[in-house]
């Protein structure tokens, strides 16, 4: 997966806060409750995350993925956002 140049600094930007003891909450927003062996392997995958307090917030309409949010940086992996995405560029190139 290829980030985009914004993602990247507001990564490095969130590293750095950590690295200097700030505490972050990060939601992480699903169409159902992570269990934590989910939310563990979601900590490994994005390492960002570790240490700091993660509050799950269940989207029953989603339909599979997951969005990650700290503050108002967003990192968005939803189908939802997918389907939009291909539907807006099937509609341009059409």
């Amino acid at each position: 997966m290829k980030l985009n140049t914004q993602l990247k600094k507001e990564l490095k930007e969130l590293a750095i806060a950590r690295l200097k003891g700030e505490k972050h909450v990060i939601h992480v927003i699903s169409p159902y409750v992570l269990t934590p062996s989910e939310l563990v392997h979601l900590e490994n995958t994005y390492q960002f995350m570790a240490g700091h307090e993660i509050v799950q917030e269940v989207r029953s309409e989603m339909l599979a993925g997951i969005i990650i949010q700290v503050g108002s940086q967003v990192i968005d992996l939803s189908l939802d956002t997918q389907l939009h995405q291909l539907e807006k560029f099937v509609y341009e190139h059409s």
